[in-house]
Parts: C-alpha cells; structure tokens; sequence
C-alpha cells in the first residue's frame, strides 16, 4: 500500500482534470508503460479523441480529434497498437479502429446502424479483441488482424433488458463482464478451447448483482472491482459485494478503470472530467 494508507495522503489522488489536462467526458483508460491512454469521449467532436497522458511529466496530448476515431468509449492494447470502441457522430453507429503509437489510424472496422459498442479488451491466449455491444446485449469478436468484427449474442442476455458494459479478461476465453442496466456482474467462458472466436460460449453466469449502475470492470487477484457510475467503487470478493469506503462521496460519476502495477486503481470521473488513483485503504 502506499502512503494514502497511513494517515500522510487522500487515497483517492486527483491525477488529471479539465482545467489541468483538457479531460473532456473520459470513458476508459489503459496503460501502456508510463502512459495512461484515455478514450475520450468529448462534449463535441472536437475534444474527442485519445488523450496520451504521461505519468511521470503530468503532461497530455489529445491525438485524432474531431473526427478520424468518431467518439471514443474503450480503449485496450495488444502490446503494439491501440484498438479503439467508438461510436461515429456521437450516435449509435459503432465502429473501432486500430492506432499505432505514434498516433496513425491503421485499420477500421463499422458495426451495422444501431449499435453502441463500448467496453474493449485483448485476449491474448486467443488473439482477439472482445467487446461489449449495449444495444442488443451482445458481445463483438475482432480478429487480431483487423479484417471483421462478428456480433454474437451473450447467452441469457437480452435487448432492452440487459446492457453489458465493462468487460475485462480472467483468462483464455474466460471474460468478466458487467451489465449497466441490472447492476449485475457476470462470468462468460467459451465452450471450448477457441471457441470464443466463433461466438460459441456456455451458459452465463451471475457472479454477484446490487452493484447499481455497473459500467467498469477490473480484476484484482482473485477480487474484481467495478464502477457504479452512481458515485461508489465496489469490491466483489467471493460473492460478496462492498464498497470500498475510502472512496465514498468522491468519485463523482466514474466509468472506466484499471489495476496498475502498484496495485492501485486508475478510475475516470466521466461527468467531472477527472483521472483519479485510489488506494484501497483498510476501514
């Protein structure tokens, strides 16, 4: 733990604001080294894009705005590029694209109308890109080298009454992911090795529910930890849910989050524009 643990620190650190950094409606972080990758939503297309923040210098930069990756709402990395969930124009027309690091749009794929989708992760034991689809309560399956994105409906999931959110992976084929609109979490495994790339999957099933408005999604060993865009960072441990109290009142309305190295969480205030790190401090 660090010093936010013993009395010296807040355990939740402001890292980047609007004021300081430009963050305008941040959705989802990654980290790639020292750089946090932020999906941007933006209030408008032109403060949408993917903002590269250093850890070390506190500087940013905002990358393809307005307009070349439409609105971001995930972001994830296979080790070599950024692979971006996005919506086209701010309405539900999905798409993702592949950016390298040095910022160039390599590759797009567009969903058909009326899709949204929006967490994003790697698998990398299969090779592919997993996505949640809110719409029709589905999952999408990107291949690695970026030529088609498959939607495959998630099993016991269905539209209008479920809205899976964030998505993270426990391991091969095995992926944890959240549900917005029932505040559930869920388990989603394929049903043999490989399968996941051919949308072939077993039954769902319910790791915990009452987590309200459930949108991000990480592990934290054996633990996961998930956002209630309503102001709260839960603890699902075991089945049970609680949150974590340090945070309570001070989150604002947080969306995306990651584990870092250090063990602390990188957690986005989507409503006031904020990049915070949480140390998870004992009652």
């Amino acid at each position: 733990m660090n010093s936010g643990c013993n009395g010296s620190a807040d355990p939740v650190q402001v890292v980047a604001t609007r004021q300081s950094n430009q963050l305008r409606r941040p959705n989802d972080v990654t980290v790639v080294d020292r750089k946090y990758i932020i999906a941007q939503q933006g209030s408008n297309p032109k403060n949408a894009g993917l903002r590269i923040f250093d850890s070390l210098t506190g500087s940013s930069s905002l990358i393809l705005r307005n307009g070349p990756i439409g609105r971001p709402l995930g972001v994830t990395t296979d080790g070599t590029d950024y692979v971006v969930s996005s919506l086209l124009n701010n309405v539900n027309d999905g798409a993702f694209f592949r950016v390298s690091q040095a910022g160039t749009v390599t590759g797009s794929l567009l969903l058909p109308s009326d899709t949204r989708p929006f967490d994003i992760v790697y698998d990398s034991a299969n090779d592919l890109f997993m996505a949640t689809e809110t719409i029709s309560a589905s999952i999408v399956v990107i291949d690695s080298a970026f030529t088609h994105a498959q939607i495959f409906p998630i099993p016991g999931l269905s539209r209008g009454s479920n809205a899976p959110a964030g998505i993270t992976v426990q391991g091969p084929g095995d992926y944890i992911i959240t549900d917005e609109l029932t505040g559930e979490l869920f388990r989603l495994q394929e049903s043999s090795p490989g399968s996941a790339a051919i949308g072939q999957f077993n039954s769902l099933t319910t790791l915990a529910s009452g987590l309200g408005v459930a949108v991000g999604i990480t592990l934290d060993g054996n633990d996961y930890i998930v956002t209630d865009s309503n102001g709260r960072l839960l603890r699902v441990s075991g089945g049970s849910v609680a949150e974590i109290r340090s945070t309570t009142g001070l989150l604002g309305n947080p969306t995306g989050l990651t584990t870092l190295r250090s063990g602390n969480y990188l957690v986005l205030d989507y409503n006031g524009d904020r990049l915070l790190e949480i140390t998870d401090c004992p009652d």
